[in-house]
């Protein structure tokens, strides 16, 4: 059994699978084409996810209020228009495969954006931006925007 607050909102729902024991607090707004939500993950109020991609999330992994998770992106290197209105075929947009893994923590106010992964028991401090394309190791903090490597975390 899994828990999803009143105020949370989940347009495609049949895009979405929530694992036992996770919690979607108020104000969440899930919204890409497909998310697959593990055991006792707890996404915390305001949180984002939005785009065309798709995430995965494990289990044990917490992420704080006011995250912004991108699962698309405008291709801003070739000579395309970007607005979301006008169809794909005309912007090529990237969308991309996110993998949050088990125990990670993501910090409040955390942007990640599509085609990363972030490995288990990483933490990501509040307000840091994880670009496109990044791994975040194994059992280590990262800060910043864009986060770098500050430490490590108990093994």
């Amino acid at each position: 059994m899994y828990k999803v607050y009143p105020n949370a909102v989940i347009p495609k729902r049949e895009n979405v699978s929530i694992g036992d024991h996770s919690v979607i607090e108020d104000f969440v707004l899930i919204y890409s084409s497909k998310v697959e939500i593990g055991k006792y993950v707890e996404i915390g109020t305001g949180t984002k996810i939005v785009g065309k991609g798709e995430l995965y999330i494990s289990d044990f992994v917490t992420i704080a209020p006011s995250c912004v998770i991108i699962t698309s992106t405008p291709n801003l290197h070739k000579e395309l228009m970007v607005s979301s209105m006008i169809p794909d075929n005309m912007r090529d947009p990237i969308i991309g495969k996110t993998f949050i893994r088990n125990h990670a923590f993501i910090g409040a106010g955390s942007i990640i954006l599509p085609n990363v992964e972030i490995q288990r028991k990483c933490v990501v401090g509040a307000n840091s931006t994880v670009l496109s394309n990044s791994v975040l190791e194994s059992n280590s903090v990262y800060v910043g925007s864009p986060v770098k490597k500050v430490g490590v975390r108990f093994r």
